[in-house]
């Protein structure tokens, strides 16, 4: 039994390495868009995940909701406009690293804001 457990976890150690190695090769293969368009994706589930937090976060202590309507949500809507904004010009001549610049430093502003509140948000 002992046997088949770690021949088991073996398997699943070298499916992962795999996986991982797959995932690489397919990020240097993606074009610079295509990695735009990945970098996009996680910063906006980043980004919902951080907002629907705050808004459980509010409904449980709405004495914060003045500090949320006032800080949070302009840097919400300032986030996801400048996500937009990419993706309706198709990341022209942007690459991945330029687009975590531009909008990373907001979504670490609104995660910095939840964390002084001590609200948790699930990346």
């Amino acid at each position: 039994m002992k046997r088949q457990i770690k021949l088991f976890l073996v398997m699943v150690i070298l499916m992962a390495i795999v996986a991982c190695a797959n995932l690489q090769k397919a990020w240097e293969n993606a074009t610079p868009e295509e990695r735009c368009r990945i970098v996009t994706f996680k910063m906006q589930r980043t980004l919902n995940g951080a907002f629907d937090a705050g808004k459980l976060y509010i409904l449980a202590h709405p004495e914060k909701a003045p500090e949320w309507k006032a800080k949070a949500i302009s840097t919400f809507d300032f986030t996801n406009k400048l996500i937009r904004t990419f993706t309706e010009k198709n990341f022209a001549g942007m690459t991945s690293e330029q687009v975590i610049l531009e909008v990373q430093p907001k979504i670490n502003e609104i995660l910095a804001l939840l964390a002084t509140w001590g609200v948790i948000v699930n990346k």
